[in-house]
């Protein structure tokens, strides 16, 4: 179905040498096949799934030098463009933003058929079967703008399986994925592979069930295939002897299993969340219906929950984005809703779900000094403390006069993340910030979080990824439909 020979793929270097996303790449892939695809950030995976569906060599924007051959179903992916391939490839993109193109659920599922001039009545009983197979009908007449990230993944993923093609490539469809739906999506796409025959590639950092379900699992690094075989017990330790590190099995966090390392006790709140209660306008439900919470001064407090559970909702009330429909925050005792925004600003940063939303200057080090020089940080300081941050976040190999938007989608979350740090705001608010982080990263983010909670700052994350959470939580805090079910801390809420 998939025959790669001798691909070469090179990204244009910014005032740095070019860099090969891909080296001598030789692949096949069978008809009905199920590979994943793993490695660490940067090691060639999104290109790679970028030479099957032909963005490259046909949409790259970035003027990279491409070489070799690639096939798709007998057609040489230079001689058929994107429109023609996507008849057999569909795509699930790493950020469902880049996605989706319509304002309601429903319609974007709708719209690759309509494309086809499939009739309406076949489209909404296509659209009902897909629904019901991930498990969204509920948000079928929901507008996408109001999505949480884990509900755009799953209308994105449901929007190219409605295609039914003979190909789907998914680029990280597991990470923005509350465990249950993980679970969902992986026994979804066991069916399509066994009852279709659908040849899938999928690209993830954190493989699990899914190398397991594999016909074969493909490790890249440094844009070779340094291993490409059957799943093994234990691929963690074959993949460490080639170099690359893969995250070991998730831990099992819920009830008795949380973290208690904190109690709150003696303890000043650096945040008070009193009742808050807040809609969005339109929304059949309360994104949050009545959320108490104390955050403490030197911890880490995690907040978990599944996809829309009203997470990144509590995130952006407490930097003031958002402000509640009811109740209030106290910031270091004073009510936030009578606190400027400059000196919010001082005090809580916040690092969003999408680092594309978050990133908008012209280099890395102007992204890394606006937040400074906006509140009052002298230059001389800001140029003291961007190489720190740089090492921190394991970006000091890129020149930081690159555009952020040039990255990978794993750099920007980290330029993103580096921006918030590097104000030394005493409260620092992360919502998903493992996305495209692959072990060693994270591990690294975890060291760097703990480190600032012994400088006595406050760091709110929330997360799916249960690794990590286990690795830098003082306390875990779990969300439900808008609500606090479970606080580690005891009384702490």
């Amino acid at each position: 179905m998939i025959r790669m020979r001798d691909l070469n793929y090179t990204y244009p270097g910014y005032n740095t040498p070019p860099v090969a996303a891909l080296r001598s790449v030789d692949l096949d892939i069978e008809r009905g096949e199920k590979v994943v695809v793993t490695g660490p950030s940067g090691s060639g995976k999104t290109s790679l799934l970028k030479c099957i569906n032909g963005i490259i060599p046909h949409s790259d924007r970035n003027g990279g030098t491409f070489s070799g051959e690639v096939t798709v179903g007998g057609m040489d992916t230079r001689a058929h463009p994107v429109a023609e391939l996507s008849r057999i490839v569909g795509t699930v993109f790493q950020n469902p933003d880049h996605q989706i193109v319509t304002n309601r659920v429903d319609a974007e599922i709708a719209f690759g058929l309509e494309n086809r001039g499939v009739p309406p009545e076949e489209i909404e009983t296509k659209i009902r079967r897909v629904a019901k197979l991930l498990g969204i009908e509920d948000l079928l007449e929901r507008e996408t703008a109001e999505l949480s990230w884990g509900e755009k993944q799953k209308v994105a993923v449901a929007s190219v399986l409605v295609m039914e093609p003979e190909v789907v490539v998914m680029d990280e469809p597991f990470s923005g994925l509350d465990p249950a739906s993980s679970s969902n999506l992986a026994r979804v796409l066991d069916s399509l592979n066994d009852a279709a025959g659908v040849t899938l590639i999928v690209a993830e950092h954190r493989v699990g069930r899914l190398a397991a379900a594999a016909d074969r699992v493909v490790v890249m690094k440094d844009g070779a295939v340094v291993y490409d075989g059957p799943p093994v017990e234990d691929l963690a330790t074959l993949a460490r002897s080639r170099g690359v590190v893969l995250p070991d099995a998730a831990p099992a966090i819920a009830g008795n299993d949380l973290p208690r390392r904190s109690s709150g006790a003696g303890k000043r709140p650096a945040i008070k969340a009193i009742d808050l209660v807040f809609a969005y306008p339109g929304a059949p439900v309360r994104a949050l219906d009545g959320v108490s919470l104390k955050i403490f001064e030197g911890e880490i407090t995690v907040v978990l929950g599944a996809n829309g559970s009203g997470k990144s909702t509590f995130a952006r009330h407490l930097n003031g984005l958002l402000r509640p429909d009811a109740g209030k925050i106290l910031l270091f005792g004073e009510e936030m809703a009578g606190i400027p925004p400059r000196t919010i600003a001082r005090r809580v940063g916040l690092v969003s779900q999408h680092a594309d939303h978050q990133l908008f200057e012209e280099s890395i080090a102007d992204e890394f000094a606006f937040g400074p020089e906006n509140t009052g940080v002298p230059a001389s300081e800001i140029e003291r403390r961007i190489p720190g941050v740089l090492a921190a976040l394991g970006l000091g190999h890129i020149d930081p006069k690159t555009p952020p938007l040039r990255l990978s989608a794993g750099e920007k979350q980290r330029v993103a993340i580096g921006s918030v740090l590097i104000m030394n705001t005493p409260i620092v608010v992360l919502d998903e910030p493992t996305l495209g982080l692959d072990e060693g990263l994270k591990r690294r983010l975890a060291e760097t979080l703990k480190e600032m909670c012994r400088q006595r700052q406050s760091v709110v994350v929330m997360t799916h990824d249960l690794e990590f959470a286990s690795a830098c939580a003082d306390r875990i805090v779990s969300m439900d439909r808008g609500k606090i079910v479970c606080d580690s801390a005891g009384g702490g809420a």
